[in-house]
Protein backbone atom coordinates (compact mmCIF):
# COMPACT_ATOMS: atom_id res chain seq x y z
CA UNK A 1 0.00 0.00 0.00
CA UNK A 2 1.32 3.55 -0.54
CA UNK A 3 0.57 6.79 0.99
CA UNK A 4 0.10 9.47 -1.60
CA UNK A 5 -0.88 12.18 0.87
CA UNK A 6 -2.63 12.80 4.39
CA UNK A 7 -4.36 15.57 5.82
CA UNK A 8 -4.39 16.27 9.30
CA UNK A 9 -6.67 18.38 11.24
CA UNK A 10 -7.18 19.95 14.62
CA UNK A 11 -4.45 16.95 15.51
CA UNK A 12 -1.85 17.26 18.05
CA UNK A 13 0.31 19.74 16.62
CA UNK A 14 -1.55 20.88 13.42
CA UNK A 15 -4.48 22.97 13.02
CA UNK A 16 -4.63 22.18 9.19
CA UNK A 17 -2.09 19.93 7.42
CA UNK A 18 -1.41 18.46 4.37
CA UNK A 19 1.58 16.47 3.14
CA UNK A 20 1.08 16.28 -1.07
CA UNK A 21 2.50 13.69 -3.90
CA UNK A 22 4.07 11.38 -1.09
CA UNK A 23 6.08 8.63 -2.73
CA UNK A 24 7.82 5.26 -1.34
CA UNK A 25 10.59 7.05 0.05
CA UNK A 26 10.06 10.27 2.36
CA UNK A 27 11.93 12.28 4.62
CA UNK A 28 10.98 14.41 7.20
CA UNK A 29 13.13 17.38 7.77
CA UNK A 30 12.32 20.35 10.52
CA UNK A 31 13.55 22.13 13.27
CA UNK A 32 12.74 20.73 16.99
CA UNK A 33 9.23 21.56 17.67
CA UNK A 34 8.18 21.44 13.64
CA UNK A 35 6.17 18.10 14.07
CA UNK A 36 8.06 15.43 12.80
CA UNK A 37 7.25 13.20 15.29
CA UNK A 38 3.69 13.95 15.35
CA UNK A 39 3.43 13.02 12.18
CA UNK A 40 4.62 9.87 12.70
CA UNK A 41 2.41 9.32 16.29
CA UNK A 42 -0.53 10.62 13.11
CA UNK A 43 0.25 7.72 10.71
CA UNK A 44 0.65 4.91 14.13
CA UNK A 45 -2.84 5.58 15.07
CA UNK A 46 -4.17 5.24 11.95
CA UNK A 47 -2.38 1.89 11.50
CA UNK A 48 -3.93 0.94 14.40
CA UNK A 49 -7.58 2.16 13.41
CA UNK A 50 -8.49 -0.76 12.41
CA UNK A 51 -7.11 -3.32 14.95
CA UNK A 52 -7.47 -1.52 18.32
CA UNK A 53 -7.81 2.49 18.24
CA UNK A 54 -8.86 2.84 21.54
CA UNK A 55 -5.96 0.89 22.74
CA UNK A 56 -3.64 3.59 20.39
CA UNK A 57 -5.26 6.83 21.62
CA UNK A 58 -4.74 5.90 25.42
CA UNK A 59 -1.41 4.87 24.83
CA UNK A 60 -0.85 8.46 23.34
CA UNK A 61 -2.10 10.00 26.79
CA UNK A 62 -6.06 9.78 25.71
CA UNK A 63 -7.71 11.98 23.33
CA UNK A 64 -7.08 15.35 25.24
CA UNK A 65 -3.53 14.61 24.27
CA UNK A 66 -4.54 14.24 20.57
CA UNK A 67 -6.51 17.20 20.22
CA UNK A 68 -4.89 20.43 18.64
CA UNK A 69 -4.50 22.87 21.73
CA UNK A 70 -5.00 26.16 19.53
CA UNK A 71 -8.93 25.13 20.20
CA UNK A 72 -11.62 24.21 22.02
CA UNK A 73 -12.14 20.63 23.00
CA UNK A 74 -15.81 20.99 22.20
CA UNK A 75 -14.91 22.76 18.43
CA UNK A 76 -14.22 20.64 15.38
CA UNK A 77 -13.53 17.24 15.51
CA UNK A 78 -9.83 15.97 15.10
CA UNK A 79 -9.21 14.38 11.78
CA UNK A 80 -6.53 12.14 9.62
CA UNK A 81 -7.85 11.67 5.95
CA UNK A 82 -5.16 10.07 3.41
CA UNK A 83 -5.55 8.83 -0.04
CA UNK A 84 -3.70 5.34 -0.25
CA UNK A 85 -3.11 3.69 -3.68
CA UNK A 86 -2.98 -0.27 -3.09
CA UNK A 87 -1.24 -1.21 -6.60
CA UNK A 88 0.81 1.29 -8.14
CA UNK A 89 -1.53 1.86 -11.06
CA UNK A 90 -4.70 1.56 -9.09
CA UNK A 91 -7.47 4.03 -8.45
CA UNK A 92 -6.80 5.95 -4.96
CA UNK A 93 -8.97 5.30 -2.06
CA UNK A 94 -9.56 7.55 0.59
CA UNK A 95 -9.50 7.36 4.20
CA UNK A 96 -10.70 9.12 6.77
CA UNK A 97 -10.62 8.65 10.66
CA UNK A 98 -12.24 11.37 12.62
CA UNK A 99 -12.88 11.39 16.76
CA UNK A 100 -13.62 13.87 19.65
CA UNK A 101 -13.80 14.28 23.01
CA UNK A 102 -17.37 13.31 24.67
CA UNK A 103 -17.92 12.49 28.11
CA UNK A 104 -18.42 8.71 27.66
CA UNK A 105 -14.86 8.10 25.64
CA UNK A 106 -14.48 8.49 22.22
Amino acid sequence: MLLRSITFRNLLSFKDATLEDLRGLNVLVGPNGSGKSNVIEAIGLLQAAPVDINRAITQGGGVREWIWKGGSLTSSPASIECTVMHEPKSSPYLYKLEFSEHSQGL
